[in-house]
C-alpha cells in the first residue's frame, strides 16, 4: 500500500519559505523525492502505524512546477508548486458561493490568469443537516477524497466568494501561486471550530454550552439531529487537525450570527474567539 494525505494531490499549493512535510501511507519503508527547477532532495521515512512523514527543507522557487514522488516497491506522484496558502473558515458568509455574486464572471476571468488553487472542504451531499456526521476525535487525513481546482476550473463559480476573490487578489497583488483551503459550511457555530480540550478547560464556557442545549460529550456524539453538523469541534476534528504539519501565511475567518443570538451569545462568542485564535496558533504559529 503507497498512498499520500488527502492534501497532496495535483495541483496542491504548498507554504514556500517553510519546512515541507509530505505526509502519507504505507506498510514499507519509502524513499520520497521532492524536485523542481534547481531543486533535488531526497529523504527516506520508516512508517509508523502505517503512517509516514519526509521533511524536506524550505523552497523559495515560486515560478517551477514541482514533482513529490514516493517509493516503496510500487511508485506515485503529484505535481505541486510553492507559494502562499491561506484557510478560509467560517459559516455561510464565507462559504457564499462566487456565482450568487455580483459581477462573478469577472472574476472568473481574472482567475483564469493566476496561478491560484483551491481545496474546497465541501461537505458530503445531504437533504437534512442531521446526516452531516463529524468525527468525535481528531483526524490524521481527511474524511473524503479532495481534489485542487485551479483558476480554470468549471468548478470554481460554485466554490466560496471570498475563497476565490481572496486568492485573485493575492496571487495579482504578489505575483506567486496562491492556495486556499476553503472549510466553512453555513449555520456552523464558533465551538464546532475548537479544540475540545480548549472547551473543557473553560468551565464557563460548559456551561453556557450545557444551558442552551450546544454541549455534546464523545458518548453523544452524531445524536444531536439537525445540529449534528455544527456539533463541539466537529469541525475541528474533520478539517483543520488534518492539516496539522503544515505551513500556512495567514487564516480567514468569517462567521457570526449562528454564535450572537443575544448579548450572552455575544459575549461567550468573544471568549470563544480568543480560545480559537490560540488554537489556530498553538498549531500555525504566529499568523495573521
Amino acid at each position: 500500500m503507497l498512498k499520500f494525505h488527502g492534501y497532496f494531490s495535483n495541483g496542491a499549493i504548498l507554504q514556500r519559505n517553510s519546512i515541507v512535510r509530505v505526509k502519507g501511507y504505507s506498510d514499507a519503508p519509502v524513499k520520497c523525492v521532492l524536485s523542481g527547477g534547481d531543486y533535488c532532495e531526497s529523504v527516506f521515512a520508516l512508517p509508523q502505524n502505517g503512517m509516514f512523514e519526509a521533511v524536506f527543507s524550505p523552497v523559495s522557487d515560486t515560478e517551477n512546477t514541482f514533482v513529490i514522488t514516493a517509493n516503496n516497491g510500487e511508485e506515485i506522484s503529484v505535481n505541486v508548486r510553492f507559494g502562499d496558502v491561506y484557510i478560509t473558515a467560517g459559516q455561510s458568509n464565507m462559504s457564499y458561493s462566487l456565482n450568487a455574486t455580483e459581477g462573478w464572471q469577472n472574476w472568473v476571468d481574472r482567475a483564469k490568469k493566476c496561478p491560484i488553487s483551491l481545496l474546497n472542504l465541501v461537505e458530503a451531499p445531504f437533504v437534512y443537516t442531521r446526516e452531516v456526521l463529524r468525527p468525535a476525535y481528531e483526524q490524521c487525513d481527511f474524511v473524503r477524497d479532495y481534489q485542487w481546482e485551479d483558476g480554470c476550473s468549471s468548478s470554481l463559480p460554485s466554490i466560496s466568494a471570498i475563497s476565490v476573490q481572496t486568492a485573485v487578489l493575492l496571487a495579482e497583488r504578489k505575483g506567486v501561486p496562491i492556495g486556499v483551503v476553503h472549510t466553512a459550511m453555513g449555520g456552523l457555530s464558533v465551538e464546532s471550530y475548537i479544540k475540545r480540550e480548549t472547551v473543557e478547560n473553560d468551565k464557563d464556557l460548559v456551561s453556557f454550552l450545557k444551558d442552551y442545549g450546544r454541549y455534546v460529550s464523545i458518548d453523544e456524539y452524531n445524536q444531536s439531529g439537525d445540529r449534528n453538523y455544527t456539533q463541539l469541534s466537529g469541525v475541528w476534528n474533520e478539517k483543520l487537525a488534518p492539516l496539522k504539519g503544515l505551513s500556512f501565511s495567514g487564516i480567514v475567518w468569517y462567521l457570526g450570527e449562528s454564535s450572537a443570538w443575544d448579548y450572552n451569545f455575544a459575549r461567550k462568542f468573544g471568549v470563544s474567539m480568543r480560545l480559537l485564535l490560540k488554537d489556530l496558533r498553538d498549531e500555525w504559529g504566529d499568523i495573521p
